[in-house]
């Protein structure tokens, strides 16, 4: 929970929670009903019991749903692109269809990366939702085998170029272990890591010193 990103992503599921369940008003209708130095009814220590139960399982569903060591992500491949870009342009319809401000040129130059030939304007919403959900599932089955896909997509390139790709990729996820580490980064691509006064210059060693730092955090 020490990024930005996953803070507010945690926050506002928190608060999607809380309003879904009337939490607010809940509890400041039973705050009205107190009187000075007069005890809680039954009914009233039932209800200050069921809004602390809802608000700690609102709390622990958010964390669940933001909790990531950020090892690692997607690597890019044309065979994990492709269906990504599909995702993507039905997302967008969908989302402009709800009133959601999506420009024209944002639509046509997503529709022409994801090569949908189909009429948009004259398709339903259930038919959008299905697209967008047949999607969704190309896209999951073509992120479970992406490192093989990255692998396959780097052998296309010369011996050269395949060396300093491989390069550049170590020292960037080097760099993204070390700034777990350390908390702070001041280049993304390393080649070894200071902690506690060893140095960690392998990926190995730098995964022995994250594992546990990781399971602390979470």
């Amino acid at each position: 929970m020490d990024r930005p990103k996953t803070v507010k992503s945690y926050q506002d599921r928190h608060r999607l929670n809380v309003l879904d369940c009337s939490l607010l008003s809940r509890q400041f209708n039973l705050e009205c009903s107190l009187l000075p130095r007069v005890p809680l009814t039954e009914a009233q220590s039932l209800e200050a019991e069921c809004i602390d139960a809802l608000r700690t399982k609102s709390m622990l569903k958010a964390e669940s749903k933001c909790r990531h060591l950020f090892t690692d992500g997607v690597c890019f491949s044309l065979k994990v692109a492709e269906p990504l870009a599909v995702l993507v342009f039905w997302e967008l319809i969908i989302s402009r269809r709800k009133g959601v401000d999506v420009s024209s040129r944002r639509i046509k130059q997503q529709k022409k990366a994801a090569k949908v030939t189909k009429a948009v304007a004259l398709m339903e919403m259930k038919e959008l939702e299905a697209e967008f959900r047949a999607a969704r599932k190309a896209y999951r089955v073509a992120k479970k085998g992406h490192r093989e896909s990255r692998i396959a997509f780097v052998n296309t390139f010369p011996a050269k170029d395949q060396d300093r790709i491989k390069q550049n990729e170590t020292a960037r996820k080097m760099g993204q272990m070390a700034k777990l580490i350390t908390g702070k980064l001041e280049s993304k691509k390393v080649t070894s890591v200071l902690y506690q006064g060893r140095t960690y210059n392998t990926k190995q060693g730098i995964n022995q010193v994250l594992l546990p730092i990781n399971e602390a955090k979470v």
